[in-house]
């Protein structure tokens, strides 16, 4: 272990090569305490900087308080109608705004509590953007009660089923909370061309959750519109939804950013190292992008690693600005978070043609399969052949990241033209972001 004083404030700290020590450990040297910190980074600045990653689940739920309660109490209220009750629940809101930390708090509240008709209530999170496709939603809440259940061979009824009788034999009653429904390919699908697919799958799912009699399973999911979600399905679908209980989270103001990011800044920054004025300069720039706190925590981040490299002991206005200017927006880094490698390796190849070619309008597929061919090789890939790959282009145009328009302006037949969607982060930002997550995701095979 070393003990280390911070520049900014000439108070101590430690680190350890040996991974033994977790954050906040207290120690005393003479007779004065002082905090451990352990993190990956230690500098003069942050601290702790597992508070402003994505899944970090807070302590409280500022300004988020009155929803939380009642998001609780209604499930607190209708599980004690003695095996009779069962809660479905919709959370709608804009990237940034809660959603995910209202289902996660819910879980780590609720799962494993006793009933008072002595059942156990099972929490159980379903990170919709990651499964991809409903099958896998579901087979990833059996899984959470059967880890050992096999991946394939079973259709979505004989998966419920499994369920339903798993939360019998264990006298269990589960909520299901299905995070960014609306990232289900399932979703786009039905919302290119409508088959019903959708309204069938969650006909089967519903079906459970009013069973007559003892109902096994509530529902809760979350997305950032219901109201043209809804549009989508069939007309038993919307009056079951219709009838469930919705919570709107509304944007945040800057004032509410601003107590977010004074709790996360107490948390993960030294004494001394930042001040009322860049919170609320920070506050002021996450209103300015809708209200998205994920937004302002990631601005926040940034320019503290900003100040870092650059050697200052304090975040300056001008780190915030920097930051501003490069930080991702969190449309896309839900989108980034949910793709598979292929998807990263393409979307990779485009940013660095753009970075390349900054005057370009668009790239035409001919370069973006050549580009993917040498990206692919570089990261030790074998490329999908060239259908497939023109689905991962669909792929990314559906989750609004790019946009691919097949034209035949001013080219011997046709071909599909391919921009970049967002106004920011600059395709060398993105090329940057990409490229490490790549890196991450080597060293951790590896």
């Amino acid at each position: 272990m070393s003990i280390h004083v911070c520049p900014a404030t000439r108070s101590l700290y430690a680190t350890s090569t040996f991974g033994n020590l977790s954050h906040n450990t207290l120690f005393v040297v003479g007779r004065n305490t002082y905090y451990i910190t352990e993190s990956d980074h230690v500098g003069y600045i942050l601290k702790n900087a597992e508070c402003f990653k994505v899944n970090y689940l807070p302590h409280r739920f500022i300004r988020r308080e009155s929803v939380q309660r009642a998001f609780f109490q209604l499930f607190e209220r209708e599980l004690r109608k003695s095996g009779a009750g069962y809660v479905i629940a919709l959370v709608e809101g804009p990237v940034g705004t809660g959603k995910t930390t209202l289902v996660r708090l819910f879980e780590n509240k609720f799962d494993g509590r006793s009933l008072e008709d002595g059942r156990t209530l099972r929490a159980i999170y379903i990170n919709c953007g990651v499964a991809r496709r409903f099958y896998a939603a579901v087979l990833e809440a059996v899984q959470q009660l059967i880890p050992q259940l096999p991946r394939r061979g079973l259709s979505i009824d004989e998966l419920l089923g499994i369920l339903v009788d798993q939360l019998k034999e264990r006298n269990y009653h589960a909520v299901l909370l299905f995070d960014d429904f609306d990232y289900l390919q399932e979703v786009t699908e039905e919302k290119r061309r409508p088959t019903g697919y959708l309204s069938s799958l969650l006909h089967s799912l519903l079906r459970l959750s009013e069973h007559a009699g003892e109902p096994y399973l509530s529902l809760a999911f979350t997305a950032k519109d219901f109201t043209s979600l809804l549009r989508l399905l069939a007309g038993s679908i919307i009056s079951t939804l219709t009838a469930a209980r919705r919570f709107r989270l509304k944007p945040y103001t800057a004032d509410e950013l601003c107590d977010i990011l004074r709790d996360r800044a107490e948390q993960g920054f030294f004494p001394g190292t930042w001040s009322d004025e860049i919170i609320r300069l920070v506050a002021d720039i996450g209103e300015q992008e809708g209200g998205d706190a994920r937004c302002a925590i990631s601005i926040l981040y940034y320019a503290a690693q900003i100040a870092e490299s650059k050697g200052a002991t304090e975040i300056l206005p001008d780190h915030i600005r920097e930051a501003a200017g490069s930080v991702l927006p969190s449309d896309l880094e839900n989108a980034i978070y949910s793709m598979t490698r292929h998807e990263i390796l393409v979307l990779l190849s485009i940013a660095r043609l753009f970075d390349l070619k900054p005057d370009a309008a668009y790239i035409t597929m001919g370069e973006l399969e050549r580009e993917y061919q040498a990206t692919c090789e570089e990261f030790d890939e074998r490329p999908r052949a060239h259908t497939q790959l023109w689905h991962i282009v669909r792929r990314l145009s559906a989750l609004h990241v790019i946009h691919a328009v097949v034209s035949s302006h001013g080219q011997r037949g046709r071909t599909t033209n391919i921009r970049l969607a967002l106004h920011k982060p600059s395709a060398a930002r993105l090329r940057e972001v990409l490229e490490r997550e790549l890196a991450e995701e080597m060293d951790n095979y590896a």
